[in-house]
């Protein structure tokens, strides 16, 4: 591919003194030509082959390149710990990987959740993260509310009535609904029994956008659910629990 400019450049770095003349090589047959002009010519084809592999490093080590191929990005995933399940399409895949690779990045506030909700959109989900966090009262306070009241209908078993947080956990209520808890676990169902004590001060929620300040679910594809909540471990506060509006899709 380069070869010839290999050869011009060779030609180009000798002296113009008649001791290196070098008149061009053909592929007559027999070859006519200087030996010297033969001689580069045999070594631009290796030189040829190392410079190619060294632009293979670098179409390999960035993913911002149509070269950046599966087996590239299957290395770059057991290099950074990026959980990727069979079937995830490799444009999901490079932006899952750029983003592991940006992180944490020069933000400050790295655990905002406007931040959360970025990498989480820069990784190619469409979702959206609220503090559980409401403007109420008169004067103006703020307090939280319940999946049930964000909902804005009763979810599962847990009714605005008579749902207890110190008694109930919050995923086995609503998980025939599809609402999760994300705490501690990639594993959905290692979470499904978390317990919050008394309070939700530490949650918040992801969904898709809010509307006139009721959540609706988002939609995941089920493939990427494990990464996805990896993704959320590795951006949310560790003492903060995550309530997921969200539907795995196929």
């Amino acid at each position: 591919m380069y070869s010839e400019v290999l050869q011009r450049l060779s030609r180009a770095l000798y002296p113009r003194g008649r001791a290196f003349k070098m008149p061009y090589a053909t592929n007559d047959s027999p070859p006519s030509g200087g030996f010297l002009a033969r001689l580069h010519k045999a070594l631009s084809l290796s030189e040829n082959r190392a410079f190619s592999a060294a632009l293979g490093v670098l179409d390999s080590a960035i993913p911002d390149n149509p070269n950046f191929d599966a087996d590239d990005a299957t290395n770059w995933e057991r290099a950074l710990g990026i959980y990727s399940a069979v079937g995830t399409t490799l444009p999901d895949r490079i932006l899952a990987i750029k983003t592991k690779m940006n992180f944490p990045g020069t933000t400050a506030a790295r655990q905002h959740y406007s931040f959360i909700e970025d990498e989480l959109q820069a990784a190619g989900f469409n979702v959206f993260v609220y503090e559980n966090r409401f403007l109420t009262g008169s004067p103006p306070a703020y307090t939280t509310k319940t999946p049930t009241e964000v909902y804005g209908s009763a979810i599962g078993e847990a009714s605005l009535g008579n749902f207890n947080l110190g008694e109930t956990n919050l995923g086995s209520s609503w998980a025939d609904d599809g609402v999760s808890i994300i705490a501690n676990y990639i594993e959905e169902s290692k979470d499904a029994a978390f317990g919050f004590g008394n309070n939700l001060r530490s949650t918040f929620y992801v969904s898709a956008p809010f509307v006139a300040g009721f959540a609706s679910f988002a939609d995941v594809t089920a493939v990427r659910k494990d990464e996805f909540r990896q993704l959320l471990l590795q951006l949310k506060p560790v003492q903060s629990v995550g309530i997921l509006f969200i539907e795995y899709t196929v």
